[in-house]
């Protein structure tokens, strides 16, 4: 993504998707982000692969629904802990344990939604909720010890916009095509 201290050529930049605003003219009004924040204070992140992937619900009150599913996989060796490098690991600076990952899992709705509830591995979890330019975010900390997965889902609702949803990521060492999966949409039931 690109950024630049200069007013003029950031004024310019902000016109367009590649400037990575979360609000202005450049995003699309149903767009959905997810940002990863490492937790770790160490270079743990280049071990963690991702999907990431919109599921379009039915409608509810007149409203559109989204759910927001990651994925995210700690690739590095069991004894990461010992055979990386402390500088890799964080040695346990930031009180994440020697091969752990912990990933502070940031996600954004369209503009005057809401996030309505977080779930991890299926199970309810408490998340931090926040509207930041007028669009909803909901945050999870998740800590990913050597070989260990999780999903987490944010379920955003009272989405106003009716056009195709458009989601984008951080930036990691995994081709974006890899990472964003293609939107599913579940089949609404017809009345009879």
């Amino acid at each position: 993504m690109v950024w630049s201290a200069k007013a003029s050529e950031q004024s310019v930049v902000s016109k367009y998707a590649i400037s990575g605003s979360i609000s202005g003219p450049s995003v699309s009004p149903a767009q959905f982000g997810v940002y990863f924040n490492d937790g770790t204070g160490a270079k743990m992140d280049y071990y963690v692969k991702r999907t990431v992937k919109l599921i379009k619900e039915c409608p509810a009150d007149g409203y559109e629904q989204t759910t927001l599913r990651v994925t995210s996989t700690n690739t590095a060796p069991s004894d990461a802990a010992i055979s990386l490098p402390a500088y890799v690991t964080g040695a346990g600076a930031f009180g994440v344990a020697p091969g752990t990952v912990q990933t502070n899992v940031v996600a954004y709705g369209p503009a005057q939604a809401n996030v309505k509830s977080a779930t991890v591995d299926g199970q309810k979890t408490p998340f931090a909720p926040y509207i930041h330019a007028n669009r909803p975010v909901g945050v999870v900390a998740q800590q990913l010890a050597p070989g260990e997965s999780k999903t987490v889902e944010f379920t955003f609702g009272k989405i106003v916009q009716h056009t195709e949803p458009n989601l984008v990521v951080t930036p990691t060492i995994q081709p974006v095509k890899d990472v964003v999966l293609p939107t599913e949409n579940v089949p609404c039931d017809q009345p009879q």
